[in-house]
């Protein structure tokens, strides 16, 4: 996702990132990004939380564990994830986000590290129609969007 972030940082977005790794954010620091140090930290003052890990348990720590970003999100936010993680999994944590009035949209995406950093990232997104075109314009500063239908399709 970092790769991602800096196409948006390009746009014009402003941004706190988190990681592991706060190396892997450095880049985004120097150009004026905010460093978060747990997942909870980057959803305030956001209007959109994106969020993209290696898996299924990895995205649900993100999301659940204890300095998840269901600590720190609220009504009317926009939660995007990119990770690869099953239908199903994808619905439980919709509408573990729903319950506190944040819209969740799942973008699969390909194009690797080099689609993510040229703004090439295709991106095929589930959820409220009406979150992914709140969502899109900073969803295609780091590639094509592309609406799927609703959550768990």
């Amino acid at each position: 996702m970092l790769a991602a972030a800096l196409n948006l940082i390009k746009g014009g977005h402003e941004l706190t990132v988190c990681d592991l790794d706060k190396n892997r954010g450095a880049e985004h620091v120097a150009m004026c990004a905010t460093w978060a140090d747990i997942a909870a930290g980057t959803t305030k003052g956001s209007d959109i939380i994106f969020t993209m890990e290696f898996g299924p348990k990895q995205i649900e720590s993100v999301v659940s564990g204890a300095n998840g970003i269901l600590q720190g999100i609220g009504k009317g936010q926009i939660w995007v994830d990119m990770t690869t993680n099953s239908p199903e999994g994808g619905k439980v944590l919709a509408v573990a986000v729903a319950v506190k009035g944040v819209f969740a949209i799942d973008a699969l995406v390909t194009g690797a590290v080099d689609g993510a950093r040229t703004g090439n990232m295709v991106q095929f997104a589930v959820g409220e129609e009406v979150a992914v075109e709140r969502a899109r314009p900073a969803m295609e500063l780091m590639g094509p969007v592309f609406y799927m239908g609703g959550n768990g399709t």
